[in-house]
Parts: C-alpha cells; structure tokens; sequence
C-alpha cells in the first residue's frame, strides 16, 4: 500500500527524480507557471531545499543517487547535461539529440541512458543514448519512437513501457545493452506514466489517455 510522507518543499509538475531508495531520494527541475531550477533531497523524512540546477528544466532524463546524479535534457528541448555532486551542479556531457518528455531515471552518473522522448520540432524520438560519464554514444533505436513514456532499469537492462506514438500505448520494450526486444504489454494504455524498479521487477503507476483529462489512478507491476 502507499504511504503519505512530508511534502515537498516546492509544488510543481514535471519534475524529475533520482535516488536508489525512498530514503535517499532527489527532486530536479520541474513546472509553475514556467519550467524552473529547483533541487530538493529527501532523507527519509523531510525534503531540504538543495543547490538549484544551472538550467530551469522539466521532463529530462536522469540517474543516479543523492550524491552522484546527472541531468539530461528536459523542456523546453535541450540536449544539455549537467552532474550532480551532493553540493554543486558542473557541466556534463551534451545529448547527441535535444529531447524532453521521458518519465526516465536510468543507471548512474556513469552510466546513464536516454531513450524516448519528443524533439523541438515535435517528432517522436526514436534513438538510444548510453552515457559514460563524459560523453553519450548512439545506440540502437527503440521498435517504436514514442514521448512520455517511463524508462527504468540499467544502462545494460532497461525497459520502457507506455507512452504515445500516433496514440496512447500499452507497448513494452526491453533493452540489453545493444538492442530493443518485445516484451509484455500493459494492462492499460497510458502516457504520461511514470516508473521504478527493474526490467525483471517493473512499476507502473498513472498517466492518461485520450482524452488528456482521463488521469489514471492504476498500478500495475512486472
């Protein structure tokens, strides 16, 4: 069942997170009114106001823990990257292809991932980028280009599950480390959607379909 912990110190939308646990957990960028630059860390207990990100962004492609993130992407449609250290945001390696709307927190600061996602000229992203710390290499790309689909897992063993193509998805893809395979499909098409866990042990909760203001309660695991 879920729990009602602290709140979050700023109220947005579109936020992206990293973390290895509910005890360690970090809140990046996100939306009000506009997108914006604010970090929190979570300790078990509270959230805490932590360093603000060099860029406002909402929607981006993250990993890592508390103390070793990185920060991929994100609206408005950048292919920017910046790490986290605990204190303080440096530069990191670009994106080879600027894109947003990814529900994803893939692997470490080392190696991290980015798949999905939407471009700046509103086309579905289909490439796959792995992360080694200093710079993104192409990888194979995903059967189906999709936008607001949740990725989790690992560099070498991702999944990503829902998301909108030409409409809402119940498509499951995992990913070895070299390319994209079928794997079960969801219960119920969503996007939007967002995820935890790993390609053998998946988490799926909300999202919505047609129309945008069917929000989805469901949870649904793999």
């Amino acid at each position: 069942s879920w729990t009602e912990v602290a709140d979050l110190s700023t109220g947005r939308t579109e936020l992206s997170g990293a973390g290895p646990s509910n005890t360690l957990a970090l809140a990046m960028g996100g939306y009000i009114n506009s997108y914006n630059s604010c970090v929190e860390e979570y300790d078990g207990s509270v959230w805490a106001t932590a360093t603000a990100m060099p860029v406002s962004r909402g929607l981006g492609f993250t990993g890592g823990t508390q103390n070793a993130a990185y920060f991929a992407g994100g609206a408005p449609a950048s292919n920017c990257g910046i790490e986290y250290d605990g204190s303080s945001w440096t530069a990191g390696g670009n994106l080879i292809t600027a894109r947003f709307g990814g529900d994803s927190s893939v692997g470490t600061q080392n190696a991290g991932f980015a798949a999905t996602g939407y471009s700046s000229g509103g086309v579905n992203v289909p490439s796959t980028e792995e992360y080694n710390g200093t710079s993104w290499s192409s990888q194979n790309e995903l059967i189906t280009a999709a936008r607001y689909a949740a990725t989790t897992g690992t560099q070498n063993a991702a999944l990503k599950y829902g998301g909108y193509s030409n409409s809402q998805e119940t498509a499951t893809e995992e990913y070895d480390g070299t390319s994209w395979s079928s794997g079960g499909a969801l219960i119920t098409a969503t996007y939007g959607n967002t995820g935890a866990g790993s390609q053998n042990a998946g988490f799926n909760a909300g999202g919505t379909s047609n129309p945008s203001s069917d929000f989805k309660t469901g949870v649904e695991l793999y």
